[in-house]
């Protein structure tokens, strides 16, 4: 959609493989992650079908497009079990799985089509502190203009909270590679990076906080329920101030 003229730019539709469920995520299943638009090429990954690319913003009109290209198990994936997605450069950030099953995140080079791993929950490494523990699911992967930064938001059934409790937002130093938890949040709290000019804000079912990520604060501004007392002090990083949130209701 042009948003100046609010206009329709292109409009594409497509037939994919049929989804055989197993008792995914709720959120994910059948679903789709953000979509990637380049100038060529579109990339949306879709649970348990692959990463399929659609047309790039270049390219207007309104079609039925048919066998599309896929990137999948068969291309070097580890599972076609996606549940977000974010490129950097030629490199594409996937993570895969759900709160319910194997679950982590790893790196699709374009150019050499390779597969990186840089987390797994059944992972014995220790190198990554997402590695070896329960399953989890990470959505709203969002890198910084720059590209020197990840940000994404993991998740973890609150039956499935372990003493570690890997919920709320993290961070991948790109030319590192080494991720850090930022904030320990409850894991219904917070849902969605949304990237403004400056500061971005984050969203949760009835939450919203604003956040910079250059100087990597932020404050919650709004919350039915007080979700920054799940905020733990003195756990992780640079954790909220108690005094940020603001409880508001719906009379």
């Amino acid at each position: 959609v042009n948003v100046e003229d609010r206009s329709l730019h292109s409009s594409w539709r497509t037939s994919l493989p049929p989804v055989r469920d197993s008792g995914g995520s709720p959120w994910m299943t059948n679903g789709t992650t953000t979509p990637i638009v380049g100038e060529k090429i579109t990339y949306l990954g879709v649970w348990e079908v692959g990463i399929v690319k659609f047309p790039g913003a270049e390219k207007e009109g309104s079609e039925d497009l048919k066998n599309l290209e896929i990137i999948d198990k068969e291309d070097g994936l580890p599972s076609n079990r996606i549940a977000g997605l974010a490129r950097v450069g030629n490199k594409l950030y996937v993570s895969l799985g759900c709160e319910s099953e194997e679950s982590g995140f790893g790196i699709y080079d374009l150019g050499k089509k390779q597969w990186k791993t840089i987390s797994s929950s059944r992972s014995k490494d220790r190198s990554c502190p997402l590695n070896n523990e329960r399953p989890y699911e990470i959505v709203s992967l969002t890198p910084t203009s720059d590209g020197k930064k990840l940000f994404f938001i993991c998740k973890q059934t609150f039956y499935q909270l372990t003493p570690k409790d890997l919920s709320g937002l993290w961070k991948m130093d790109i030319e590192s590679g080494k991720v850090e938890h930022i904030w320990r949040f409850g894991s219904g709290s917070f849902h969605n990076i949304v990237p403004g000019e400056g500061r971005w804000w984050i969203r949760g079912w009835e939450s919203l906080m604003s956040f910079d990520p250059r100087a990597e604060t932020g404050e919650v501004i709004a919350s039915e329920t007080p979700w920054y007392k799940y905020i733990k002090p003195g756990t992780v990083g640079r954790n909220l101030p108690s005094t940020a949130g603001v409880s508001v209701s719906h009379d």
